[in-house]
C-alpha cells in the first residue's frame, strides 16, 4: 500500500466540483448553462447612490431601466455575434444572453430623478437622495462652566 500525501485544496476542488454539479450557479457565470451576467459596482456617497455596470457591447437602446417599489432594475441582452465559417472560430469564452440585474435603493431616494449615461461600455446610473437624508455635521457648542461667587 502506497502512502500519499494529503492536499486539502484537491479535496475542496473537488467537493467545489461536486457542489456546482447539483446547483450550477449559472447566474455566477459558472459552467456552460452560465449566460451573460454583467459586473456591477454600487456606491453610496452623500449626493445618492451610483451604480456602473459593465455592458461592452450593448448600446443604450438595448438596455432597459425600471424602478418599482424602491428596486432599481437593469435588463438588456447581449447577443451572440454572427459565426464565419470562414473564420475558424477556436473558442467562444463571452457570454451571451439576456441578464437582469435588481439593487434595492434606500429610503429617500428620488427615482423621478434618476439619470443614466452609457459611455465606453459601462452603463452610470445615478440616483439623488432627498435632502432629509443626506448626511449633515452637528455643530457641538461648548457650555460655559459656572464660576464660583466670590
Amino acid at each position: 500500500m502506497a502512502i500519499t500525501k494529503w492536499d486539502p485544496l484537491t479535496d475542496l476542488a473537488t467537493m467545489r466540483e461536486q457542489f456546482d454539479a447539483l446547483w450550477p450557479w449559472p447566474f455566477l457565470g459558472r459552467g456552460r448553462e452560465g449566460g451573460f451576467v454583467p459586473a456591477v459596482d454600487v456606491y453610496d456617497n452623500a449626493d445618492g447612490v451610483v451604480l456602473k455596470a459593465e455592458l461592452a457591447g450593448l448600446r443604450p437602446e438595448d438596455i432597459t431601466i425600471e424602478v418599482n417599489d424602491d428596486v432599481l432594475t437593469i435588463k438588456g441582452e447581449r447577443k451572440q455575434e454572427e459565426k464565419s465559417e470562414k473564420a475558424g472560430v477556436q473558442r467562444i469564452e463571452r457570454r451571451y444572453g439576456a441578464f437582469e440585474r435588481s439593487i434595492a435603493l434606500p429610503a429617500g431616494a428620488k427615482a423621478d430623478q434618476i439619470e443614466a449615461t452609457c459611455e465606453d461600455g459601462v452603463l452610470t446610473v445615478r440616483v439623488p437622495k432627498s435632502e432629509a437624508k443626506k448626511p449633515h455635521r452637528v455643530e457641538i457648542k461648548a457650555t460655559p462652566k459656572p464660576t464660583k461667587a466670590a
